[in-house]
């Protein structure tokens, strides 16, 4: 039986299941329907059954092109991928990402007066249907055999034209015979079978001022994920970037922002005539629609005792019809017969609705990139890629490796921050039991209790909330779109941090005014008089500030880390090295109570080195601070420690060399100014435990240096917030 044949029957079981009755009758009444926990072969499975149920074109939007792409192919399922958008045939589902789906094009009327239709005994000059050609996109050549492609031989035109949803449209060769200037005879070299007309469609719809999805009127929309397409159509709305300017005149800014909700505004209204169907890898509520439970079954990575024990009880209970289809389907077979499982050859019996007592095992020589289990049809199928794990992939298909440690340090009631559903509550790890197969989710609550259960295989797309301060997050809710226009929100500011970039990147650009000498004999002594054990986070971060520090570029570089780690001695040692070298070290801290703990950690670290280290805050009277500033002018003070005070205009350094940073965030927007012509010539040594998200953004980019400390001096532990 062929997996054509196999589709076939499982889609009109599919089809009488009640789930997908209610859905189809919510796409009826509304125009739209959610439908829930369906995975990626379910997806492809649905697009199939709904297109063959409404008899229209579909059109499937996702992220992933790439592994949807591969599903259709697994199931002979026929479909267009559209790269170039005139190049759209017959096929009945076409693939989009969801770029491609808002380039701009002409008008589709514009559009519809650039295709020429061609009928036997019209009148045209062959000249000028070769200029007309060309000057819609197609290449002139001695012997066409691609698409877009055409050749003149005499009074013969052979061409492999473009379509887009046109009628009498072939994918081969068709040759014009002429006449003089009449068009005597059209023919489809495939079958050598004579047409009536052709119509030949521009190879590349031209760009213009509208959104290829205004081509789309009346298909079937199905949208893998509606938050993350709604954030995907919120981002393409960047005012600042239409307007060619980093900072517009306010006019234009508001001028813009109409523009800009006119385009949402029409998008949305399109949307509504359509059509639409959300897919979701997590459960929506009966209000939005359905909740299928076609996921992956269950991997068991090269398990087999593991697979054989779950194959046997699911065989013994005859409630589960099994196929697996493998490319190593001859050595299973043999695994399977030797360890007591009988085998049926017939799918079609298997299929049978009247043959479900039947213990079924199937086992089928078929590649298909992952299985899949519905549990409303008792069916389960398994391929390679469950039974065996991930076979190698190229390096330019290699997902990114899913760390686990920071979620494995959750405690229940944590803030997780879901990056497509924004901030919720973790409330645990926990067993979903499906089809008598067991998966591992990560469970997290939202505002008013609503909840969403996350595969472990997409954990990478939640990161445990850092908050400023002690007040809680306000709880993202599921059915508003307040944490789209939140992240729309961040895409705005992108203008003004590149702004900001520029200009420090700019005033950091030449190398710095001094050199370091060698202070071996001095980082030894601190090295052996530390009361602590290095951690090996601890030693690879002082290791690179100080290697920054000898490089001839000004040093730009974040030390990030918890309370207590130990981020202090990377400081001292920093200092140490810039005061041998005869310079002075500014630390900027956001309390006086931090400053005067600093002052005494400083001066008890470097007593032994004679060093003359100071502070400047509401502890110091008039005096003493007018005292202090007149020691820094003339370089009598070596590390000076202070807040805000620091960045008074009146505070002059005879040499300064670095500036120590500490809770960068803490400080206000005048500060931040202030800390920019710091920033001129220096180096800069930033600490923090909780990094606003543009530094660490620009950390985590390559932009600024980053030095991470996770783990805790011996005998210290996390501290309970």
């Amino acid at each position: 039986m062929q997996k054509d044949d196999f589709l076939k029957t499982i889609s009109e079981k599919i089809e009488q299941l009640d789930k997908i009755k209610n859905a189809r009758k919510m796409l009826s009444e509304r125009g739209f329907v959610s439908i829930g926990e369906v995975g990626g072969v379910g997806k492809t499975f649905l697009t199939h059954v709904l297109q063959e149920e409404t008899g229209k074109k579909v059109v499937f939007l996702t992220e992933n092109v790439e592994e949807f792409k591969k599903n259709f192919e697994d199931w002979n399922i026929l479909f267009v991928e559209t790269q170039n958008f005139a190049s759209l045939r017959e096929e009945k589902n076409i693939l989009f990402s969801f770029k491609d789906i808002f380039k701009k094009v002409i008008p589709f009327a514009e559009y519809k007066e650039k295709i020429l239709d061609l009928k036997v005994g019209d009148k045209t000059d062959l000249v000028r249907l070769a200029d007309f050609l060309a000057d819609v996109g197609y290449q002139r050549v001695k012997k066409p055999d691609s698409r877009g492609e055409f050749g003149i031989k005499g009074d013969i035109l052979d061409i492999l034209p473009a379509g887009f949803g046109g009628v009498n449209i072939s994918e081969e060769k068709v040759r014009i015979e002429f006449l003089g200037d009449r068009v005597e005879k059209i023919v489809g070299n495939a079958d050598l079978r004579s047409l009536r007309e052709i119509q030949i469609y521009p190879v590349e719809i031209p760009e213009g001022d509208e959104y290829f999805i205004s081509y789309l009127d009346d298909y079937l929309f199905i949208i893998d994920g509606e938050d993350t397409f709604r954030s995907h159509v919120l981002s393409m709305f960047d005012y600042e970037k239409e307007a060619g300017n980093i900072d517009p005149p306010a006019s234009l800014c508001e001028a813009l922002r109409a523009g800009e909700i006119k385009k949402l505004k029409s998008i949305e209204d399109f949307l509504k005539k359509q059509s639409v169907v959300y897919c979701e890898n997590f459960s929506v509520s009966e209000k939005s629609g359905v909740n299928l439970r076609w996921l992956e079954s269950k991997r068991y990575l090269g398990n087999t005792t593991e697979f054989l024990a779950d194959l046997r009880r699911l065989y013994a209970e005859k409630t589960q019809k099994i196929f697996i289809f493998s490319e190593k389907a001859e050595h299973l077979k043999k695994f399977l017969l030797n360890n007591g499982v009988i085998l049926m050859s017939d799918i079609k019996i298997v299929l049978d609705v009247g043959h479900q007592e039947l213990p079924t095992v199937v086992v089928e020589n078929k590649k298909i990139s992952e299985g899949i289990s519905i549990s409303d049809l008792g069916l389960v199928i398994f391929s390679d890629k469950e039974i065996f794990g991930e076979l190698k992939k190229s390096a330019s298909r290699r997902k990114r490796k899913v760390d686990f440690s920071a979620l494995t340090n959750l405690k229940k009631g944590e803030f997780v921050v879901h990056i497509d559903h924004g901030i919720g509550t973790f409330t645990g790890f926990g067993e979903i039991e499906i089809d008598k197969v067991k998966r591992e989710y990560i469970f997290i609550e939202y505002f008013g209790g609503d909840s969403i259960y996350v595969p472990l295989d997409q954990a990478d797309k939640i990161t445990k909330y850092i908050a400023v301060g002690n007040s809680p997050p306000h709880l993202s809710s599921l059915k508003t779109n307040q944490w789209i226009k939140i992240r729309k929100k961040v895409r705005e500011n992108a203008e003004k941090i590149a702004k900001d970039l520029i200009e420090a990147q700019a005033m950091r650009s030449g190398e710095k005014p001094f050199y370091y000498i060698n202070d071996e004999r001095e980082q030894k002594i601190l090295e052996k008089t530390f009361a602590y054990t290095e951690t090996k986070d601890q030693a690879k971060a002082i290791e690179e500030v100080l290697e920054d520090m000898n490089g001839r570029k000004p040093m730009d570089r974040i030390v990030c880390g918890d309370v207590g780690y130990g981020k202090t001695e990377v400081a001292i040692r920093a200092a140490t090295r810039a005061v041998v070298s005869g310079g002075q070290v500014a630390i900027l801290v956001p309390t006086t109570i931090l400053a005067e703990q600093h002052l005494e950690t400083f001066r008890e670290r470097l007593d032994q080195f004679g060093f003359k280290i100071e502070s400047l805050s509401r502890f110091r009277s008039e005096k003493e601070q007018k005292k202090i500033m007149d020691k820094l002018a003339v370089g009598g003070v070596d590390i000076v420690i202070g807040t805000h005070r620091l960045l008074s205009k009146d505070i002059k350094f005879k040499n300064l060399y670095l500036v120590i940073i500490d809770e960068e965030q803490k400080f206000g927007v005048k500060h931040k100014e202030q800390l920019k012509k710091l920033r001129s010539g220096t180096d800069i040594l930033t600490m923090t435990a909780t990094p606003i998200p543009r530094t660490l953004y620009l950390g985590l980019g390559g932009l600024k240096d980053i030095s991470l400390i996770n783990t805790p001096p011996e005998g210290r532990f996390r501290l309970k917030q």
